[in-house]
């Protein structure tokens, strides 16, 4: 009996000082936790991993880190490595394979490591907005889920699927819709024609628009501005906003217009739009206007990063541009130079927005294939068209662009060179009569052209620039054309006097930069100015060649 007792003092003894059943449930729970924490950690861990995994970071043609991957559908997502919408695209990715969405210090060490990654291996890869040349063909991303693209060569055009070429697309970055075949050159400029000429578009300057929107989607610098004028009322920024729809939507149907013209503006719109728009602008300064050559052309806006001392953000800009304005908005020579002015007169019929947005949607694929199509015959007779010369410095891309169309729909060499022309003399004597600089100018030339003498060529340079005392000279050719040479300082004193402008060069060397300026509209009615050494490189006069019937 005394070993029972023992055994049951014993047990007595050991349930005494042991463990609460409580105690003992916490105990168990605070384990399980732990274990599901460290399982949680390490899944989050893997799912980061998987993430990360997924992504490639490369820079592109700017210098800036852009993140790239392959969605399921088979679309290539680009995004900006230092932007919200990549971070937002990790932590849902991490979220979506189980894991919790990491810290901000884990993500941002996660993206500086792909950074680095990437710049140690030297990634590179070329980003597009809407719009892509790759080899002999351009893309045109629809923008829908899956990743198709219109690619159009010399041989034809077709909807593909795409995941090579880099895409940007910003968050209103709207899908275009399937192109429908027109059936021909002549057939799409037809369509073109009538949607132009329905929207208010006179018909002398139909061709130069459709030119201009075809010339939109090349890459080489072919891009113009278009300025709609009118009155409110007239329609020309509902048919901006059209025009902007065929190639490059948005998901709300409008327009995203830029209120600044500068190219810092300019720049930041371009990485999420293929055309800009300014919209009810009223007439731009020389600066401004600059601006816009420069945005057509081709240039970068080039800034510190932000909290760095010596790194740089470089962003690129090639866009064709719209601005639309109740006058002329444009009106300095050299950027009228690459301006289309189209009028619009006030509609006499009314027809609401919703009818007006209606009648758009039902004809978009079809305007859009009809755009497609003439770019087709852009990029087969380009070429040919090319050799056959003749389309001048300044606009030589978009003349060529306008030649192709021409030629394609029946139209001989030279036609689309020849309205050209043909319009821009009609807007010089427009600018002329607004350019109290450019009157003064063929008032002086008129002036010396009186005396001008029989010759071939002009006189040695030593014997009007020097010892004569008026340093200009003047000779009629042959066939009845002028020859006049004259340095700066004599076109300045001639034209000081001739002055009825506040704005006014004040020196001789501010009177070339004003003629440099004005080369552009002198070259459209004729006159051909140019800057020349003569007798050394210290000694330059300008020298003037102008057909006979200039200035009579």
């Amino acid at each position: 009996m005394s070993a029972i007792a023992d055994a049951v003092a014993k047990a007595r003894t050991e349930l005494a000082v042991g463990k609460s059943v409580d105690e003992e449930l916490d105990d168990i729970s605070k384990k399980a936790e732990a274990q599901a924490a460290e399982a949680q950690k390490s899944k989050n861990a893997k799912a980061l991993r998987d993430a990360i995994g997924a992504v490639r970071v490369a820079f592109d043609q700017s210098g800036n880190a852009r993140l790239l991957h392959v969605e399921d559908s088979g679309r290539l997502t680009v995004l900006g490595l230092e932007s919200q919408a990549a971070s937002d695209w990790i932590i849902a990715r991490v979220v979506r394979n189980g894991g919790a969405a990491p810290s901000t210090s884990t993500l941002d060490g996660q993206m500086a490591l792909l950074r680095n990654n990437a710049r140690i291996q030297g990634d590179r890869v070329t980003v597009y907005v809407r719009v892509a040349a790759v080899d002999d063909s351009i893309f045109l991303d629809i923008g829908d889920p899956e990743g198709r693209a219109i690619v159009i060569g010399p041989d034809g055009w077709a909807v593909q699927h795409n995941s090579t070429v880099a895409f940007i697309r910003g968050p209103a970055y709207g899908e275009l819709p399937l192109p429908c075949r027109a059936g021909g050159a002549y057939e799409a400029f037809a369509v073109l024609a009538r949607w132009h000429r329905a929207a208010g578009v006179p018909r002398e300057k139909v061709p130069a628009v459709i030119a201009a929107e075809v010339a939109a989607l090349l890459p080489d610098g072919a891009a113009m501005i278009l300025n709609f004028i009118g009155a409110a009322g007239s329609g020309k920024s509902t048919h901006a906003a059209q025009i902007v729809r065929t190639q490059d939507p948005v998901r709300t149907g409008r327009i995203p217009t830029i209120r600044e013209v500068g190219i810092e503006h300019a720049a930041a719109a371009a990485q999420s739009s293929h055309w800009l728009v300014w919209d009810n602008m009223p007439v731009l300064g020389a600066d401004q206007q600059n601006t816009l050559c420069r945005v057509v052309s081709g240039t970068e806006d080039v800034k510190r990063r932000l909290y760095t001392d010596g790194d740089v953000a470089r962003l690129a800009v090639q866009n064709p541009v719209i601005v639309t304005s109740i006058t002329p908005a444009i009106t300095a020579p050299d950027a009228a130079s690459r301006t289309i002015r189209v009028p619009f007169t006030r509609r006499r019929e009314f027809r609401s927005d919703t009818e007006v947005a209606a009648t758009f949607e039902a004809q978009r694929g079809e305007l859009l294939g009809a755009q497609c199509d003439l770019l087709v015959e852009v990029l087969r007779r380009l070429p040919d068209v090319r050799k056959q010369g003749g389309a001048g410095h300044r606009t030589a891309g978009f003349i060529q662009v306008g030649e192709c169309i021409t030629q394609a729909i029946g139209q001989p060499p030279g036609a689309f060179k020849q309205y050209m022309a043909a319009d821009r003399a009609a807007e010089a004597q427009e600018l002329i009569e607004g350019d109290p600089f450019v009157r003064a100018l063929l008032r002086v030339l008129k002036q010396w052209a009186a005396e001008a003498q029989p010759g071939d060529r002009l006189p040695p340079w030593n014997i009007w620039m020097r010892g004569t005392g008026q340093r200009w000279a003047a000779v009629r050719l042959p066939d009845g054309s002028l020859l006049i040479g004259a340095t700066s300082e004599a076109l300045y004193k001639e034209m000081l006097y001739a002055s009825d402008a506040r704005s006014w060069p004040t020196s001789a060397r501010a009177t070339t930069a004003f003629l440099t300026h004005s080369a552009p509209v002198l070259e459209s009615i004729g006159i051909a100015a140019e800057l020349v050494p003569l007798g050394g490189d210290r000694n330059r006069a300008w020298v003037f060649a102008i057909p006979a019937e200039v200035l009579t």
